[in-house]
């Protein structure tokens, strides 16, 4: 009787240890790289556009103009998300070259111009007919 308890238990253990052995072996493998600053530089610019560009959007009046527009806010918003950095960089740029106390007609027109580009690309699809 206690020869077959002890077998049992040996293939239980074997099994076990097979399925371990099996489940260490399917995690995926980590490797670091060696991260360079410049890099960390420019990613940490591009959030810093794509934040002042989103402060941009959150202004009541630069909303209500969209809206007037017809884009809604969160579409701009979702688009500014996916932009590349070429993207990110020419619209930021544009809003940098417009004069301080400007109203908001401005960044709606140049947020506006931003879209129809992306969207004759093929970027994204927020105006249909276009």
């Amino acid at each position: 009787m206690a020869m077959l308890r002890n077998n049992k238990f040996m293939r239980f253990t074997s099994r076990f240890l097979c399925v371990l052995l099996v489940a260490m072996h399917l995690q995926g493998v980590a490797r670091a790289g060696i991260v360079d600053t410049e890099d960390l530089n420019t990613q940490a610019q591009l959030q810093d556009k794509r934040n002042d560009i989103r402060a941009l959007v959150e202004r009541q009046d630069v909303r209500t103009a969209l809206v007037a527009k017809g884009v809604s806010p969160d579409e701009v918003m979702q688009r500014v998300n996916s932009l590349n950095t070429t993207e990110l960089a020419m619209l930021h740029d544009k809003l940098d070259q417009l004069p301080a106390g400007q109203g908001a007609l401005e960044v709606v027109l140049v947020v506006f111009a931003v879209l129809v580009i992306t969207d004759l690309t093929g970027l994204t699809d927020v105006f249909p007919r276009i």
